[in-house]
């Protein structure tokens, strides 16, 4: 396949404005309120064109017609043998497996395992009744959850147990709690991984016995145990040991009340994978996979789970595999997949979270075209919740170098608008008058070159319009072929 240079115009704003490769890698952001035609609009002809260029992608649904939209643009462009649907009973991805098997370099890392489960969790919190957790929650209660998952998926890893969401409940659930026992019928007291290692490391008939019961009754205890015969290197030990200790004396440790906030938020993640939509699509079954990778060769992956539909599970089930794609297509190999994807989300707000401010960071080296649409900025601040999420949406939308506005009311999103395309000297005469005298004065004063009530009287397209949708863009570094730092056009919505 054949690589594409960073300068090949992609689409026209204008008969004299072109934007190229190099300008769609360094993201794009639209807004504009309901019946703006942001969709219908810029929207559209940015998803065409990316599509006539051969580009594979990724898109995400909010809404419950965006299936059928993607169908019409991908016949229109002579796609449609490229176009896969990922919904119910159509496919599945089971990312657990993912992670342990694909072929690049890190596969089976824990640390990259907890870091998905980590990200999930946290959006699992945001879009559910405790909507600002996730942004405002002591950090103490992360760190408690990434220790968990560390210890229970190398236990898991190291006994030889397949790595599964009903594995990783199991071996929570069973963990030991009680910090003694008694280990024989004097006064003494050992510890639970005192009498654990004794247990382990004898040769008595009676004591092999004794573990083979625990470990029948106890899948924590079971996975332990062959962990221990498992463990052959250096590096294997030391994971067992940190394990094991975590498990039989650290986890019991802790207060009851901590330790039950810490288990009921991990089951609050898990156990949607463990039934319904989220155990049917992305667990272990029948259907085929669909993997990222298959958008580096022009496939369009649509994930057919529209949050209208399907409420929070729509969210987790697409913020789940946009995850794992961007990190797929920051680890792909240009040189072996050198066409450029893209990543498209109406109603974006809903599935942004951290891992996208990063990703858009390096998006130009991977040759990755981000589209994310809104309507305004305080959908943004609402979605992302917390006590200040500001910075994190600044930061995200900083990192989307192309800003298109359409017609909006709402002033923060204008105020954002009038401020990105900034304010020049503008002359301004005055004329003063009273009886007996009158004169007149000349000065320069700053004014913002598009006011925010400009973006209130915009085109919104439709038949009352001739299906014109009008529209200001602004490009990082882009002198436009007015002159200008910024374009006001228009976009045809029957194209």
């Amino acid at each position: 396949m054949s690589a594409m240079d960073l300068n090949t115009p992609i689409y026209k704003l204008s008969d004299k404005d072109v934007m190229t490769l190099d300008d769609c890698t360094c993201g794009t952001v639209i807004f504009g309120a309901t019946g703006s035609g942001k969709s219908s609009g810029s929207g559209r002809l940015i998803a065409k064109s990316y599509l006539r260029k051969g580009m594979g992608g990724l898109v995400l649904t909010a809404k419950n017609d965006e299936k059928e939209t993607w169908i019409k643009y991908a016949q229109e462009t002579g796609r449609i043998d490229d176009l896969v649907i990922f919904g119910p009973k159509d496919f599945q991805f089971n990312p657990l497996n993912y992670e342990m098997e694909r072929a690049e370099e890190g596969a089976g890392e824990s640390g990259n395992i907890v870091a998905m489960c980590l990200t999930i969790m946290k959006m699992n919190g945001r879009v559910g009744a405790t909507q600002n957790q996730g942004s405002s929650q002591d950090p103490f209660w992360d760190y408690a959850q990434e220790r968990l998952l560390k210890a229970a998926i190398d236990l898991i890893k190291l006994s030889g147990n397949k790595l599964t969401m009903a594995n990783i409940v199991r071996i929570v659930s069973d963990a030991p709690i009680e910090p003694e026992i008694l280990a024989d019928n004097s006064n003494r007291r050992y510890t639970y991984i005192e009498k654990f290692s004794i247990l382990i490391q004898s040769e008595d008939h009676e004591h092999k016995n004794l573990l083979d019961e625990w470990c029948e009754k106890n899948f924590t205890v079971s996975c332990l145990a062959y962990a221990h015969f498992n463990a052959k290197t250096p590096m294997e030990e030391r994971i067992y040991d940190t394990a094991k200790s975590y498990f039989l004396s650290e986890f019991s440790r802790l207060g009851q009340k901590t330790r039950t906030g810490i288990t009921e938020q991990l089951y609050a993640f898990v156990n949607p994978f463990r039934s319904g939509l989220l155990a049917e699509c992305f667990t272990e079954g029948t259907s085929p996979d669909v993997l990222p990778e298959e958008t580096f060769t022009r496939k369009i992956i649509l994930l057919d789970f529209p949050v209208k539909k399907y409420l929070n599970v729509g969210i987790i089930a697409q913020a789940l595999y946009k995850y794992i794609w961007q990190q797929a297509v920051e680890r792909r190999d240009l040189n072996r997949y050198p066409m450029p994807v893209f990543l498209f989300a109406d109603e974006a707000q809903l599935f942004c979270n951290q891992q996208d401010m990063m990703f858009q960071e390096t998006a130009r080296s991977s040759k990755a075209c981000t589209v994310l649409l809104t309507q305004n900025l305080s959908n943004f601040y609402a979605a992302i919740g917390g006590r200040d999420p500001r910075d994190y949406v600044h930061s995200l939308l900083g990192n989307l170098n192309t800003k298109i506005f359409h017609a909006n009311t709402d002033p923060i999103t204008n105020e954002f608008a009038a401020s990105i395309i900034g304010q020049t000297f503008q002359s301004k005469d005055s004329f003063n008058y009273s009886p007996g005298s009158a004169g007149g004065s000349f000065s320069e004063q700053k004014h913002f070159q598009v006011e925010p009530l400009e973006f209130t009287t915009m085109k919104r397209g439709g038949s009352q319009n001739d299906f014109k949708v009008e529209g200001i863009v602004v490009s990082a570094g882009t002198t436009f072929s007015n002159k200008k730092n910024y374009l006001k056009t228009t976009f045809n919505q029957n194209i």
